[in-house]
Parts: C-alpha cells; sequence; structure tokens
C-alpha cells in the first residue's frame, strides 16, 4: 500500500497505463493474426 502522496499518484499511473497497454496489446495480436491469416490464403 502506497504511504506518500507521490506514491500513490504513482500507483494509480501505473494501473491506468497497464490497462492502456493491455487494451493496445490485445488490439495488435488480433491485427498480426488477421494479417497472418490473409498472407496464409
Amino acid at each position: 500500500m502506497a504511504i506518500t502522496a507521490s506514491a500513490k499518484k504513482a500507483s494509480k499511473r501505473s494501473n491506468y497505463l497497464r490497462g492502456v497497454n493491455l487494451v493496445y496489446k490485445l488490439s495488435m495480436k488480433k491485427a498480426i493474426k488477421a494479417v497472418k491469416k490473409a498472407t496464409k490464403m
């Protein structure tokens, strides 16, 4: 658990960026899969 204000902000930002990165990662994974499928045909 974060104690100082800066640690609380850093934790909040870290959680937010984790969500952003997860969405980006999943969208890239889908795009790569689609490209591989399209080039396989």
